[in-house]
């Protein structure tokens, strides 16, 4: 059955930005995410834009679907990759081919298995483009599903995004997300795209991010009308797989980058050894229990007051409720994950 897509957009569409805005999406075998992809952005209320959809050697129904939507849509562009350069990772080289022909400055990137949260998507992004904006941080969720393995996504999900919102925020930007990227072409072109980590799978957006944004170029977008939803891992093991391939690549960030990141990582790992050499010294559960519990407490206060500005009042106790438990999971997985993606080089984007 050939796809369709709506034959009219059911919001209205408002022009309160001038600028033109390039969407760049990159597609493997992403037949089954595109269409509803496709319908939201077609939803979108900004009317200045285009999207360009790199067809990275898809063998499943991907090519017909974005074949059928590309006579239907004006809006719509299709880059189809055969093949790959030699030393060139195949999802830098189909991002970096659709930027080409984008006839946008600002390019906001996002994955095909994503959607945007919002019908002003794009208008709310490109708001926060001020005179010196070069780079736009935003937050991509997980959609909610009712397994435990999804809420931890999820909580690991917003807590990465705390990490390093907070870092740009006092002037130390390093990473950002595909799912939801925005940055000027002038810049892309200007630094020459990914050169020097082309070769390097993944790194697409956080390595990007962390060369080329500063203090004064970069915005950041973390509103539920700025988010885009993701499809999340139904597996531990697709799951890991992702984090993997994202962690592999940290050990290219700048050196006062590396440091900050582990001494936020080294602190959870010593505060539970230090919680059981304290209960072994102590030999006083209560004074085990009421560290524990201070520390606890001022975590969730902190990372509660944080989620109300991500999800707004009522949805943020979906996350913040799980800080106890999700923590001592969150230190468990940085460690095994950390140790397999410093000694494991073989990853692939899929």
């Amino acid at each position: 059955m050939p796809f369709t897509l709506s034959p009219s957009n059911k919001f209205a569409k408002t022009n309160t930005v001038e600028c033109f805005v390039s969407v760049i999406i990159a597609a493997h075998n992403e037949a089954e995410n595109l269409p509803v992809l496709l319908k939201s952005l077609q939803e979108q209320e900004y009317i200045k834009f285009e999207v360009i959809i790199a067809n990275d050697r898809s063998t499943d129904e991907t090519d017909k679907i974005l074949t059928d939507a590309e006579k239907q849509w004006d809006c719509l562009k299709v880059v189809h990759i055969s093949e790959v350069p030699r030393g060139m990772n195949p999802k830098k080289y189909a991002l970096q081919s659709a930027i080409k022909i984008a006839q946008g400055e600002i390019l906001l990137l996002t994955d095909a298995d994503c959607e945007p949260c919002s019908p002003g998507w794009i208008t709310n992004m490109v708001n926060h483009y001020g005179d010196d904006t070069e780079i736009v941080l935003g937050f991509s969720d997980y959609s909610i599903e009712k397994t435990l393995l999804n809420k931890f996504i999820r909580w690991e999900t917003f807590y990465t995004a705390v990490q390093y919102f907070s870092l740009a925020f006092i002037g130390f930007p390093y990473m950002g997300v595909g799912r939801n990227l925005s940055y000027k072409k002038s810049l892309f072109k200007n630094k020459e795209g990914f050169k020097g980590v082309s070769h390097i799978t993944g790194g697409d957006d956080d390595l990007f991010v962390s060369r080329w944004a500063n203090k004064e170029n970069t915005s950041l977008a973390f509103s539920p009308e700025t988010q885009t939803l993701s499809v999340p891992k139904k597996s531990i093991e697709a799951w890991f797989k992702q984090k993997h391939r994202h962690l592999s690549v940290g050990v290219f960030y700048p050196f006062r980058i590396l440091v900050m990141l582990g001494i936020i990582q080294v602190s959870y790992i010593f505060f539970y050894l230090l919680l059981v050499v304290l209960l072994f010294i102590a030999y006083k559960i209560v004074i085990v229990a009421s560290v524990y519990l201070f520390r606890i407490l001022t975590v969730w206060i902190i990372l509660d007051s944080i989620a109300v500005k991500f999800y707004g009042k009522q949805r943020r106790w979906q996350l913040s409720l799980f800080v106890p438990i999700f923590e001592l999971f969150y230190v468990a997985y940085y460690i095994i994950a950390g140790i397999a993606a410093l000694t494991n080089r073989n990853i692939k984007w899929k």
